[in-house]
Formats: structure tokens, sequence, C-alpha cells
């Protein structure tokens, strides 16, 4: 499902994005729409599947994983499967991305401790050759999207000047 995404529908996706637990009433208040207006917007988000689902952000360190790391796995050939499965069967692993390169994948992880990290790792040299690097700080935990900016316009027509 294609949808037009007015002004007003970016600066809805927008609220939604800094506080998902907003209220329609609130978001109208912002936006100018009554809360119904707001509703039936965000049910459209969702069918177009712009809006895919609300989440928490969660304290790792708080709930006991200080470390966070992103490692770079150059997998043996046709484990790509098998570290799939691994992957998802990691409690450990917030996300895995298949990229461009030389290292196939990349792997975001949380640890409790280095040591910890270093079982991941081990348990990842299984079907590829593990890099980790630990994150030291996030000064840019999460940038919400936004709306794209025109990169490209039309030249400007030369006018021809009369005499």
């Amino acid at each position: 499902m294609q949808l037009d995404m007015d002004d007003v529908n970016w600066r809805i996706l927008a609220l939604l994005q800094e506080n998902a637990r907003i209220s329609f009433s609130e978001i109208g208040r912002q936006v100018g729409l009554t809360s119904t207006a707001v509703a039936e917007r965000v049910r459209r988000l969702e069918d177009a599947r712009i809006v895919r689902s609300y989440r928490i952000a969660t304290g790792d360190e708080e709930l006991g994983y200080p470390i966070n790391a992103f490692v770079t796995i150059a997998v043996h050939h046709g484990a790509s499967g098998q570290l799939t499965r691994l992957c998802g069967e990691m409690s450990e692993v917030i996300e895995c991305h298949h990229i461009t390169g030389d290292d196939g994948y990349l792997v975001k992880v949380r640890a409790t401790s280095v040591h910890h990290l270093e079982e991941v790792v081990e348990r990842l040299r299984r079907v590829g050759e593990p890099t980790a690097s630990i994150v030291l700080s996030t000064p840019i935990p999460h940038k919400p999207l936004a709306r794209p900016t025109a990169t490209a316009k039309a030249p400007t027509p030369i006018r021809a000047r009369s005499a």
C-alpha cells in the first residue's frame, strides 16, 4: 500500500519515534488534528508498513549488560544459514546484518563482561572468522528517521535577455 507522506504524516512519525507511548490526543494537539484523525493516520501508517512496531529502549548497563560490541564475521563458504540460525539462538545478539565487503556479516552483541564477550566471539568462530570491536561510548544512541531532503534539483532554466 502506497501512502502519501505529507508534512502532517512526517510530524506524526517524528512524534511517535520520539515517544511511542504518546497519546493520539497529544499528537493531535501538536499537529492540529483531532485524536480520531490522528488514529486514522496512524492506522494508515501501520497498514503501509511505515510504522512496523512499537518498542522500548532498555538500559542495558542497568540490566547487567555493560558491554556492547560489533562483530564482523567473514563466514566460511556455505555457512551463512548456520550463522543466521546461531545468531537467532544467541540471546547476546541484538542485530545481525548481511553486509558488503570481505566480512559478510555485522553482528551487534551485548555482554555482561569482556570474558562473556570472548565466549560469544568463540561461539561465532564455529561459522567464520569474527573480529570484535567494543563500543566505548555512544554519542548518538538512536537517531529517528527524518524526511529526506531533496538531493538534486532541476537546473534553473536560463532565460535569454531581450535587447
